[in-house]
């Protein structure tokens, strides 16, 4: 646990730029990998009636709901009852965002491991959690964005 909370320290030194754009990175290149992986095994997800619709709800409500209940809640609750155990605060926000993704096994596997990059990085602000909501809500927004924005072409 020690190393894991000198990395959090090490990511919260970065700039705000950095930190969201290398959790991007992070996240887009795990996509290919788990598509190339599993080409059946995506997410089918929702069928949405037009694509401004997708647009509100992928990458606004979202993000915005995701954060708040699974990076923010969760995250601060388990870490007020466990005196500050930041691995099982991350584990288990990673394990409730894959498992709040459902549409596939596949899926719930690599939205499990986009909570790990999403609890890191809202861990690596602390004490300061109103930073981490919006650096993770900008990069939850964007990567739907992007991925939107694939589904599409």
């Amino acid at each position: 646990m020690n190393l894991y909370n000198s990395f959090l320290t090490k990511l919260n030194k970065q700039s705000a730029a950095k930190l969201i754009l290398g959790c991007l990175i992070i996240e887009i290149t795990s996509s290919f990998i788990f598509s190339n992986l599993f080409p059946h095994g995506g997410s089918n997800g929702f069928k949405f009636d037009s694509m401004l619709e997708q647009i509100a709800l992928a990458v606004f409500l979202a993000p915005i709901a995701e954060t708040y209940f699974i990076q923010y809640l969760i995250i601060t609750t388990i870490l007020k009852y466990s005196k500050g155990n930041t691995l099982l605060a991350l584990l288990i926000s990673a394990i409730v965002f894959g498992l709040s993704h459902y549409y596939s096994i596949p899926y719930i596997v690599k939205t499990f491991f986009a909570g790990l990059t999403f609890g890191t990085l809202f861990l690596s602000q602390k004490p300061n959690f109103n930073k981490a909501f919006i650096y993770v809500l900008i990069t939850h927004a964007s990567y739907n964005l992007f991925a939107v924005i694939m589904n599409n072409i």
